[in-house]
């Protein structure tokens, strides 16, 4: 076995690598930095009690309309079960380079990462502003094969899954396309999917699933595919109808085959954001988004933005049932996980207060836990007198919760705030929900 590990969570490991097992102790948060802008976007661990961080480090913020910019470097920063940080993972091409979204194989011991770059990777020519890769590494962070496509328009890739067969999916968006300081095309939401060649990845994309209706912005954010790569939803967000369909908050099934758009499903027409996605191994397809409409059924909206999460049916995209939570003040969902026995966490940054906390600046995190069937389990809050924003959320084979994203404070206690913003990952606990006292 490599150091993903294959054989769940008995430390049962190669010598060289460090047991991770149920009772490892976690030892500490990480915060990370430095002078300049560093965020952490995605989450993978798997059974061998690793944890692996992708995002970006040294970039520049409030300088162009498409951020990061500068000479930001990609990272993937691997942490040992204990939470040490054993070793960072660096792609530098000059140019702005950022790590969007990472997932596992440990059966084919793969490491996958998805990001954009405005310089050129080896072997490859930059066609446009931002352009997108996939690299793949091995468990020691050996890189296996890269693949940069692109065009004019700048690509911003959001979510990266792998198909059985080494073929990959990624889906994001178009951002807003700007040339000489004329806005040519608003955001286009994308799906693409790249095939094998040989020991790499081809060159071009065998189907690209993309808006084509310029001022209409759509942006899609969510993405998830079912284990055998036989199904794939998308969801987001379309400003208005238009000859391509209808407007609003939306969840797309898509043909893995060739891309064709098999149905759309209209959340809410208005003020929404089907922002998450999630499909279970049995085949329960889960939604995590941000309204200001009253979505459930009897439930008032409490805020001015409220968290929903909604059980879809995954044939034709029909909502089940919703459930609607928030604050006082205003939510925004940025991460939907599921745990080993089925709960439901969602993760985002609040200007309010869940019951039981008190906001400590302009925006707190929060994770929400939720039963498989809807009802809150649980509520945590934590913030600094800064913005701090979570963007990724995963629960491994162990249950632990980890959480990550960018602080402008001091987030993890014995840390300094280093620059703009710093990276930070969090193992969290999430307790039951303080119970009203009966009348």
């Amino acid at each position: 076995m490599g150091v993903l590990g294959t054989v769940g969570c008995t430390g049962e490991e190669d010598p060289q690598e460090p047991a991770g097992t149920c009772q490892t102790a976690w030892q500490h948060d990480y915060q990370g930095g430095t002078s300049s802008a560093d965020e952490a976007l995605s989450i993978w661990a798997g059974s061998s009690g690793a944890v692996y961080l992708a995002g970006y480090e040294r970039g520049n913020l409030g300088q162009t309309n498409i951020e990061p910019s500068g000479d930001s470097r990609a990272v993937v920063l691997r942490f040992l079960p204990n939470g040490t940080l054993e070793r960072t993972e660096v792609t530098d091409t000059g140019g702005t380079d950022v790590a969007e979204h990472i997932v596992g194989n440990e059966t084919q011991e793969l490491l996958t990462v998805v990001g954009r770059t405005t310089g050129a990777l080896e072997n490859s020519t930059n066609r446009g502003q931002f352009d997108l890769f996939v690299t793949q590494l091995d468990g020691k962070g050996n890189k296996r094969r890269t693949v940069q496509q692109g065009d004019a328009r700048p690509q911003h890739p959001l979510k990266v899954a792998v198909h059985p067969n080494g073929s990959v999916f990624v889906a994001g968006f178009e951002d807003l396309y700007v040339e000489n300081r004329v806005v040519l095309d608003s955001e286009n939401g994308f799906v693409t999917r790249i095939n094998r060649d040989g020991n790499g990845f081809a060159s071009s994309a065998a189907w690209k699933f993309a808006s084509t209706v310029e001022s209409n912005p759509d942006r899609l954010t969510g993405f998830t595919a079912s284990p055998s790569g036989d199904a794939l939803f998308a969801s987001g967000f379309k400003f208005f109808a238009d000859a391509e369909g209808p407007g609003g908050a939306y969840v797309r099934r898509i043909d893995p085959a060739n891309g064709n758009l098999l149905w759309t499903s209209v959340i809410a027409p208005v003020a929404t954001e089907a922002d998450e996605l999630l499909l279970t191994p049995d085949n329960q397809l889960f939604l995590a988004g941000s309204s200001q409409m009253p979505l459930e059924p009897g439930v008032p909206v409490v805020g001015e933005v409220d968290v929903f999460l909604a059980l879809l049916n995954p044939s034709d995209g029909q909502v089940q049932w919703i459930r609607q939570v928030g604050t006082q003040g205003s939510e925004l969902i940025t991460a939907l996980a599921r745990a080993p026995n089925g709960d439901l966490y969602v993760a985002g940054s609040t200007q309010g207060s869940f019951p039981g906390f008190n906001n400590q600046g302009a925006r707190d995190l929060f994770v929400l836990r939720f039963s498989a069937d809807g009802r809150l389990r649980g509520t945590w809050q934590r913030g600094t007198s800064g913005n701090d924003q979570a963007t990724a959320l995963w629960v491994d084979p162990c249950g632990r919760v980890f959480l990550a994203g960018h602080t402008e404070g001091a987030l993890v206690p014995g840390s300094q705030h280093q620059g703009s913003r710093d990276m930070f990952l969090l193992k969290v606990d999430v307790p039951q929900p303080p119970q009203s006292p009966p009348l």
